[in-house]
């Protein structure tokens, strides 16, 4: 199997809800799990071919496997309020719409605002105020 058609797989992958895809072809079996994130193509087609099972087992998913996750767009720090003295944007409960700003992350200097996509409730907040994130790294749960 060429790494073209592997590319196309990951990229398939990172644009459907498939997490999980075994394929055999003549003496070649692929193997490829997700962690229920959808990633920027654009992000995918930089990922070295070779890094890929790397990247997929460094990433914990939630305890509840029937919850949704909420992956980070960018890599950055993460901010869950938009200064010290405000509250954060949401909290374990918080009903979520789309368009609803979940955090700040800061990469290179700039305060992106990351808004949700998806509608749900916060299920779990999976990472700390300050933390450094990658891009794809899920931050919330949802249900």
């Amino acid at each position: 199997m060429d790494s073209e058609k592997v590319l196309q797989l990951i990229q398939l992958m990172s644009e459907t809800d498939i997490s999980y895809l075994k394929l055999r072809e003549g003496d070649s079996t692929i193997t490829l799990k997700s962690d229920g994130c959808k990633s920027d193509p654009a992000i995918l087609l930089r990922i070295n071919p070779g890094s890929v099972e790397k990247a997929s087992t460094s990433v914990a998913a939630p305890a509840d496997e029937a919850a949704r996750v909420f992956c980070s767009p960018v890599t950055g720090v993460f901010y869950a309020c938009a200064s010290p003295e405000d509250p954060p944007f949401v909290e374990v409960g918080t009903p979520i719409r789309p368009g609803k700003p979940l955090c700040i992350i800061e990469a290179m200097k700039m305060l992106n605002e990351i808004e949700a996509d998806v509608e749900g409730t916060i299920a779990a907040i999976l990472v700390k105020n300050g933390d450094v994130v990658t891009a794809g790294q899920p931050l919330f749960a949802l249900n």
